[in-house]
């Protein structure tokens, strides 16, 4: 995502998860951290309107539209308005 979304700085994390990290790696172990929080925040930061969004779509339909795509979305607005206009299940 660092890379898609244009972030300044898009690293990877280089050591091996199955053992435990070493004295020296410490420090850029707590870098990689940092820098994938803060890379986390600014994802946040540009896709706040989406998440909110998806949220108001939950809250008034019921639907959990978080991993949806758009068309995902209107089509289960459709079939949620459908199933409710029809009384159907």
């Amino acid at each position: 995502m660092q890379v898609t979304m244009q972030y300044p700085n898009v690293q990877e994390y280089d050591g091996d998860f199955n053992r435990n990290a070493q004295d020296s790696e410490i420090d850029n172990i707590i870098s990689y951290n940092i820098n994938d929080v803060n890379s986390t925040n600014q994802l946040l930061l540009l896709n706040q309107k989406n998440i909110d969004l998806r949220i108001g779509i939950h809250n008034e339909y019921g639907i959990n539209a978080m991993s949806m795509d758009g068309v995902g979305i209107g089509n289960e607005i459709l079939k949620t308005k459908y199933l409710q206009a029809t009384n159907k299940k």
